[in-house]
Parts: C-alpha cells; sequence; structure tokens
C-alpha cells in the first residue's frame, strides 16, 4: 500500500501540529498518534482503527502461498485494507516508545487467513533536537518524506517503500522549520532477510510550501526489488485550500540498472471533502522494458471525526496490454 501524507510530514518533536488526515495508513497514523501523546502529557494512550473496503483490477490473479498467480481470476481483493490497527504509546518525562501492529484480512476475505504484522516497537529519548530511538521495527527515516508530495489518496507515486525495518536506530527532529533524520536497520526486509542500510533526509517546511530531499542505501544485495540506492527529491506549495506537489526519485538496481520516477498531484480540500488528482511516469529499469504511466482521481470525505470514507480510481496509459486500464479502492474507516 502506498505511503502518502496530505498534511505536511512532521517529525516526533513536541510543540508540532498535526492535521487530522483520513488519507493514512497505518505507519503514518502510527506517527500521528505517538505525537498526540508527546502533546498531552499522558503515559499511555491507546488508540487504532477499524475499517473495510478493498481493490478492485480486472485482470488480477489470486497469489498461491509462495506468492505466485495461480490460474483462478480474482477481480476484487482485500490488500490489506479490510481489518483493524492498534497503537499502545507510552511517554513519562523525555521517555517514549510505541507498539503498533496490524490486523488484515486475507485477499479473498477469509477470516481464517488474516495475520497480524507488527509495525512499530521502539522506545526513545526526546532532546531539544529531536528524538533518538531504537526498536525491533519503526519507520525509517526516509518514510516521513518519501510520500510528502504525493496528494492523492492511494494510487499516487513515491519513492520505493522506504517505510517499516527491523533492527532500526533513528534520530529524527525539527528547529524552526528545518527538519532532519538518519537510521540505520539491520533488517530491511520483512522476511528477516537481513539486508541492512541506511537512510535519511534534510527538508524545510512553513505554512506556504515544504521541500525535501532524501537518500537511502542498501548494501547487500538480497532484497525483493534489488535497489541499492535511492535519491529523491520533492516539495509541496499550498494556496489556502489548494495544494500542488511534485517528486523526482532516481532508484538504482545492484546490477546498475536504473529508474526515474516523476509524478505530481494536486489537492483541494472543501469543508469535510477532499479532492485529489495525480499523473506519475516511472521508467522502466532495461532499454527495451515498457514505462509505467497513470493517472487517478480519488476523494474522501470526512462523515464524523472519527467515521471517514475514501475512494481512488487509476487509469494505466502504458504502452502494455497486460497492465489493466482501470484499478479501483475503497474504504470506510472508523477511528477509535
Amino acid at each position: 500500500m502506498k505511503k502518502t501524507v496530505l498534511a505536511v510530514a512532521l517529525s516526533l518533536v513536541a510543540g508540532s501540529a498535526i492535521a487530522n488526515d483520513v488519507n493514512q495508513d497505518a505507519s503514518e497514523r502510527a506517527r500521528e498518534s505517538i505525537i498526540d501523546l508527546i502533546m498531552s502529557g499522558d503515559e499511555f494512550s491507546v488508540g487504532g482503527q477499524v475499517a473495510v473496503g478493498g481493490y478492485y483490477a480486472d485482470g488480477r490473479f489470486e497469489k498461491d502461498e509462495n506468492g505466485n498467480d495461480t490460474d483462478k481470476k480474482q477481480e476484487f481483493y482485500n490488500g490489506g485494507v479490510t481489518g483493524f490497527d492498534l497503537f499502545v504509546n507510552y511517554q513519562k518525562g523525555n521517555v517514549l516508545g510505541q507498539f503498533a501492529g496490524e490486523f488484515d484480512l486475507a485477499d479473498n476475505y477469509s477470516s481464517m487467513d488474516a495475520s497480524f504484522t507488527v509495525i512499530d516497537a521502539w522506545a526513545g529519548y526526546k532532546t531539544g533536537f529531536g528524538v533518538a530511538s531504537l526498536g525491533y521495527a519503526n519507520d525509517s527515516a526516509l518514510d516521513a518524506v518519501d510520500g510528502a508530495a504525493d496528494l492523492t489518496i492511494e494510487f499516487g507515486a513515491s519513492a520505493s517503500d522506504a517505510s517499516d525495518v527491523n533492527q532500526v536506530v533513528k534520530f529524527e527532529g525539527m528547529k524552526e522549520g528545518f527538519k532532519y533524520a538518519v537510521s540505520y536497520y539491520g533488517d530491511r526486509e520483512a522476511d528477516a532477510s537481513g539486508q541492512k542500510g541506511f537512510n535519511g533526509y534534510v527538508g524545510f517546511q512553513n505554512e506556504q510550501f515544504q521541500v525535501n530531499a532524501g537518500y537511502e542505501n542498501n548494501d547487500e544485495d538480497n532484497s525483493a526489488d534489488d535497489i541499492e540506492e535511492i535519491m529523491l527529491v520533492n516539495g509541496v506549495a499550498y494556496f489556502g485550500e489548494f495544494a500542488i506537489g511534485a517528486n523526482v526519485a532516481q532508484h538504482e538496481k545492484f546490477n546498475g540498472q536504473d529508474s526515474l520516477l516523476v509524478s505530481t498531484s494536486v489537492g483541494y480540500t472543501m469543508d469535510k471533502l477532499y479532492l485529489a488528482a495525480g499523473y506519475a511516469n516511472q521508467e522502466a529499469y532495461v532499454s527495451n522494458g515498457v514505462d509505467s504511466e497513470w493517472v487517478n482521481f480519488g476523494a474522501s470525505y470526512q462523515i464524523t471525526n472519527k467515521l471517514s470514507t475514501l475512494v481512488d480510481f487509476k487509469v494505466d496509459m502504458s504502452d502494455d496490454n497486460n497492465n489493466d486500464d482501470l484499478e479501483a479502492f475503497f474504504k470506510v474507516a472508523y477511528d477509535f
């Protein structure tokens, strides 16, 4: 699932203001919940989200236990949408920590095949310059900004997933509008492949705009996507209820192949309704490959302070008949 932050991506610093964004995944809500705890001063807080929804993609096939396509077509699937997320936060003085997990139904919505994944389990210490943390699982530093310029609902574009990592040491902070973070991890992949690496970013933000530059380096060729380096620059400009974002990300594999991702998106807020659209193009890694190109249009509506609904539609414009021309995403979520 895509990582995207409609509000300005903020670090874990006391006094930071976080907007309530219905367009968030579990990692982003975990980040927000710990900031809320810092601001409130409570020692413990428990929260989460229950969601129902999924995807429609004509031409998609079910996966077997090894992740390979079967001969059974599946137009509707869960994709990790239907389920619930749980966050448990702690703070006393300058010491803080978090445990967060996702419980998701299987793609075919069978509860017997549901899975639980720990996405955050860490402890940290807050200083005047930021938060230093050590954990079994946590967002990497780059996750704070890799999707910061993506204002869309679900099918937008950001740099290759730079989110949950294991065995992670991180420092993240913000001072007078300047943002900075660095993290080192001992396991880049959730399957415990043991890939080590580091990433980080620097940026600046105020009420009118934000701009970010990030870098990631993986030191072993044993990841699912074989990516060695990621370099990105992105930004967002705000004009009252209207915002526009742009992102450029360069990916390089261990074998020297590279791919440039360029994307732009717009968002507009009308009271409880949020509208968004995006365009993205990612080059193929090989000269005879097919570039990925698509547009998407979506909306979210905040029914109550806790109940929201989201939809997004993606139109594939790639020169490849094997790609789906249309994909759809829908979700109804309740925060507690």
